[in-house]
C-alpha cells in the first residue's frame, strides 16, 4: 500500500514525531510512504519525497515539519483539482494523512467528497478545531509561552512597570487563558469575550493603589476591546485576517487613558518552535498510529481526535463545522485567580 503524508498551514512542534511514527508504522506493515512537500501545494505540483526509516530516525523531539508546509488553498487555484487527481494517479497514492488546522482539514474534507482517500490529524497551536479537545502542537506552544513570559517577569518587577504579552490563537483564546492560569496573570483578554478599555485601566490603577506596579496582562491576537483599535488589515490565501500587533495598540490606548505605558511582548513564532513538550509527542504519536490503522482498515474521510483521554475517529467534515472556543467558566476562573497585590 502506498500512503502519502502532508502538513498544511502553520507549523508546530510534535509534527515530526507524528511523521516518524507514520513512517515506521507503514514500513513495518510492508507499505510505502511518501511525503507531500509544502502541504496541498505539493499535491498540486506533484512535489513528493520518499520517506524511509533512515529519513526519520533523527527527527524525534524536533520542531517544525520535515516535509515543509504552506497555506495553499487548491479550491482557489484554477485547475488545481484536476492536477491533484492526475498526481494522485501518477504517484499511485492509496491513502493520505493530512496534518493541519481548520483550513487544511476543511480542504481535506472537500477533497474527500471528490474521492480522495484521506485521514485528518488536527494540528494547530490554536487548539481550536471543532470535535477534539486537543490538537498537535498546543501543549508545546503553551509551554513556550509560560517559559518566555516567566523570563520577562523579573525585569518588569525590577523596573516596576506593567507588561502586556500577546499570544497567538486567532479566534480562540485557549493559549491565552491556559497560560494565564499557569502563570497567574493579573488579567487575560481573549477573542470570545469583549472587554472595555475602562476595565483594563481600572485593574492597573487598582493594583497600583495597592502597591503592585507590575501587572501582567495576557492577550490573544484577535481580542475585541471597546475603545481600543486593532491592526487587522492583511488577508491570507484562505480569506482569513492576518492578526498580530493588537498589544501595541492596546498599550497606546492605556497610556492615553491613564498615562501608564505598559511594556509589550509579542511572542510571535517563538510559540511554535523548539523541542516539543513530552505529552505533545505522546499524543501526536498515538494519533498518527490511529490514522495509519484507519487507512489500513479502509476507514477514510475521518479525523483522529483526542477526547476524554481517548483516541477516537469522527467524520472529517467536523473540522469545518466551526471552531472550538473557550467557555465562560474557564475565562472567569483565569481572571478571578490572577495574582493580586496584598
Amino acid at each position: 500500500m502506498k500512503i502519502g503524508v502532508l502538513t498544511g498551514g502553520g507549523d508546530s512542534s510534535a509534527i515530526n514525531d507524528g511523521i516518524r511514527a507514520i513512517v515506521i508504522d507503514v514500513k513495518d506493515r510492508g507499505g510505502e510512504i511518501v511525503g507531500i512537500r509544502c502541504g496541498w501545494k505539493g499535491l498540486i505540483e506533484g512535489d513528493i519525497m520518499p520517506l524511509d526509516v533512515c529519513h526519520v530516525e533523527d527527527i524525534a523531539n524536533t520542531g517544525g515539519t520535515l516535509i515543509c508546509t504552506s497555506r495553499t488553498n487548491p479550491f482557489k487555484i484554477e485547475g488545481a483539482l484536476d492536477r491533484i487527481r492526475e498526481n494522485i494517479k501518477k504517484i499511485g497514492l492509496e491513502g493520505l494523512i493530512a496534518f493541519g488546522g481548520n483550513d487544511t482539514l476543511t480542504v481535506a474534507s472537500k477533497l474527500a467528497k471528490e474521492g480522495l482517500k484521506v485521514i485528518g490529524i488536527p494540528q494547530t497551536i490554536d487548539n481550536d478545531i471543532f470535535g477534539t479537545e486537543y490538537c498537535v502542537g498546543f501543549l508545546s506552544a503553551l509551554r513556550n509561552i509560560v517559559a518566555a513570559t516567566n523570563m520577562a517577569i523579573s525585569s518588569n518587577k525590577s523596573h516596576q512597570i506593567e507588561m502586556i504579552v500577546e499570544v497567538m490563537g486567532r479566534d480562540s483564546g485557549w493559549l491565552a487563558v491556559n497560560s494565564a492560569l499557569a502563570i497567574g496573570a493579573d488579567m487575560v483578554i481573549i477573542p470570545e469575550f469583549e472587554v472595555r478599555l475602562d476595565d483594563i485601566c481600572s485593574l492597573i490603577k487598582r493594583n497600583r493603589a495597592r502597591g503592585k506596579m507590575h501587572s501582567l496582562i495576557i492577550v490573544s491576537e484577535a481580542i475585541k476591546v471597546s475603545g481600543a483599535k486593532g491592526l487587522y488589515n492583511e488577508i491570507d490565501n484562505f480569506g482569513n485576517i492576518k492578526f498580530g500587533g493588537i498589544a501595541f495598540a492596546l498599550a497606546d490606548e492605556i497610556n492615553k487613558a491613564i498615562s501608564v505605558k505598559p511594556r509589550v511582548v509579542v511572542l510571535g513564532y517563538l510559540q511554535r518552535g523548539g523541542m516539543p513538550a513530552e505529552q505533545d509527542v505522546i499524543n501526536s504519536v498515538m494519533m498518527s498510529a490511529a490514522a495509519v490503522d484507519a487507512i489500513y482498515a479502509g476507514n477514510f474521510d475521518k479525523m483522529v481526535v483526542f477526547n476524554n483521554g481517548r483516541i477516537q475517529l469522527v467524520p472529517l467534515e467536523a473540522a469545518s463545522e466551526g471552531i472550538s472556543t473557550v467557555n465562560r467558566e474557564l475565562y472567569d476562573l483565569a481572571n478571578r485567580l490572577g495574582s493580586r497585590a496584598c
